[in-house]
């Protein structure tokens, strides 16, 4: 299943060890005016940088940035989503203040990122923010998303997909793992910094 990629939020430039291990402390910056955007297999991994293998057959080589996070994601019931939780969705477009999810994230504790609501490009409406009430009702769940400047009513149905992210030890990530990527771009030439690497659960690919 498709999935939009948000904005996401920057870490500083500079290249930590491979073994550090991620922590729900880490406050993300201000998103960038600009990032790079990867997805395909890992082929290498050192304690400074991976490569990733495009569909294409490109590979391209990132480095880590300082606090850089490893998130794994898998399915999860809807019935596990509650208040203050941060959340992504895709939801197609009941009115302009209501959506019906498509797809559904949530995030790791204290990870805030792409926060606001938007249009995509297929007329469904990305919608990040924190949970503020959620209610059982028929055939699914129904949760007010609150971000910057607004809020919008979600409703779950009962066959959504939802994908709980954690983070992990930064020595996890391996050949093999297909990931999605995003990283700051290189200063003064040099190679782009990781900030935040998804994968689907034990490496498998993300559930888009």
């Amino acid at each position: 299943m498709r999935f939009a990629l948000m904005a996401l939020a920057a870490a500083a430039l500079a290249a930590p060890a491979l073994a550090q291990t991620a922590t729900t402390t880490a406050a993300p910056a201000q998103a960038p005016a600009s990032y790079t955007r990867l997805s395909g297999t890992v082929t290498t991994v050192s304690a400074t940088a991976l490569t990733v293998r495009a569909a294409d057959g490109s590979s391209s080589t990132v480095g880590f940035a300082p606090g850089w996070l490893l998130v794994i994601g898998k399915p999860i019931a809807a019935s596990d989503i509650h208040v203050g939780d941060f959340v992504a969705t895709a939801n197609s477009n009941v009115d302009d203040n209501s959506g019906r999810s498509v797809e559904l994230r949530v995030f790791p504790p204290g990870v805030h990122l792409g926060e606001g609501s938007r249009p995509m490009a297929d007329g469904n409406t990305m919608t990040n923010g924190t949970v503020g009430t959620v209610t059982d009702v028929s055939g699914g769940r129904q949760m007010v998303v609150s971000y910057p400047g607004g809020q919008r009513t979600i409703t779950l149905p009962s066959t959504i997909t939802v994908v709980g992210q954690h983070l992990a030890e930064h020595s996890q990530l391996a050949a093999g793992w297909n990931v999605r990527v995003l990283a700051n771009p290189g200063e003064n030439g040099g190679p782009a910094q990781a900030f935040y690497v998804y994968s689907g659960e034990n490496g498998a690919a993300p559930p888009h």
